[in-house]
């Protein structure tokens, strides 16, 4: 079976697996408030937590969120891939992302996107694949769809999820 990279580039963009190295940036990300739109953002304790959790998430399971530079190897602008996750009864593998404002609207999302579904089978052989967003995040509903992903169910009427579609 083929590995979920560590390290990957596309065509802009440079993706490593998270590291400790990368905490101040990931932590600046994740606190700034247009990052939640339709939450609230965390605290820097939570930020830093999260960030943790995801170096922890690639240490159990071996693939996770990287972080994403310009293929030049720029400042951090964003963190996005594959995690685990579950609906309560089985595994899904969660595709995400986080974006730096400056480079929204770019197309780098779905470049990354496209990336890291290259990879799903290596991070979770036979697992769905879904998106998981605000009702009122159009812009990543109009991503999802993009991928190829239709919606499927709210959850909890917080969030809507998109599932992969059979090609």
């Amino acid at each position: 079976m083929p590995r979920y990279p560590a390290e990957l580039r596309t065509g802009r963009l440079r993706l490593t697996r998270t590291s400790r190295a990368d905490r101040d940036a990931l932590v600046a990300l994740d606190l700034d408030p247009s990052q939640h739109p339709f939450s609230t953002p965390p605290t820097p304790r939570q930020a830093r937590a999260a960030v943790r959790g995801h170096r922890i998430h690639w240490w159990r399971h071996g693939f996770g969120c990287w972080t994403v530079r310009t293929r030049d190897g720029g400042p951090v602008v964003g963190l996005g891939g594959l995690t685990l996750a579950s609906d309560g009864t089985r595994h899904l593998l969660n595709l995400g992302y986080r974006l730096h404002p400056a480079v929204r609207g770019l197309g780098l999302a779905t470049e990354l996107s496209r990336r890291a579904l290259e990879h799903a089978a290596a991070a979770g052989p036979g697992l769905p694949i879904v998106v998981l967003t605000h009702p009122s995040n159009e812009p990543a509903a109009r991503i999802a769809e993009r991928l190829g992903f239709a919606p499927d169910h709210p959850e909890h009427g917080r969030v809507l999820c998109y599932r992969l579609s059979p090609t």
